[in-house]
C-alpha cells in the first residue's frame, strides 16, 4: 500500500495539482489506462490500479484533482482517512474544518479540498471510507480563489 501526504489544495505525496498527464506519469512510474469519468468529461482521467488511485485532469491538461481507491493511503496530517468509520474520519476533518458539508453519502470540506465518499453513511456512523478526493479550489463549482 502506498502512502500519500495531502497537501491541502496542493496535491498528495509528489502528486501536484497542475500537473500535466506526462509529469505525473513520470513521477508514478506505474502502469496506467485511459478513460473518460463521464460522457461530458472533456479530459481523460488516468487510472493507476495497482496504486490505487485515479488522477483527473482538465483543460488545458493539467491535473485538477486526485481520487485515492482501498489501495491506497492518503493521510491528512499524519491521519489515516482510507477504511477509517466514517465517525473517525469525520472527526479528523473536524478538526481541521469547523463546518465541513456532511451529506447522506460522505463528506466535503471546502477548507481542505477534500471529499470522502462514504456511501453507507446514511445507515451508519461506523461505515467506512471508500474513497478519498483531493481537489483544486472551484472544482465543485464555486469561485477559485
Amino acid at each position: 500500500m502506498s502512502d500519500f501526504a495531502i497537501h491541502p489544495y496542493e496535491g498528495a505525496g509528489g502528486i501536484r495539482l497542475g500537473m500535466t498527464p506526462e509529469q505525473v506519469r513520470d513521477l508514478l512510474k506505474s502502469e496506467f489506462t485511459t478513460f473518460f469519468k463521464s460522457p461530458t468529461s472533456e479530459m481523460p482521467t488516468d487510472a493507476f490500479r495497482t496504486l490505487g488511485l485515479h488522477v483527473c485532469y482538465k483543460k488545458p491538461g493539467v491535473c485538477n484533482a486526485i481520487e485515492f481507491h482501498p489501495k491506497s493511503n492518503p493521510l491528512l496530517h499524519g491521519r489515516k482517512l482510507m477504511g477509517e468509520p466514517a465517525s473517525k474520519a469525520i472527526a479528523v476533518i473536524g478538526e481541521f474544518d469547523l463546518s465541513p458539508k456532511i451529506e447522506y453519502s460522505g463528506l466535503t470540506s471546502d477548507v481542505l479540498g477534500i471529499n470522502l465518499y462514504i456511501p453507507d453513511l446514511d445507515e451508519s456512523s461506523e461505515a467506512p471510507v471508500k474513497a478519498v478526493l483531493i481537489f483544486e479550489k472551484g472544482y465543485y463549482g464555486g469561485k477559485k480563489k
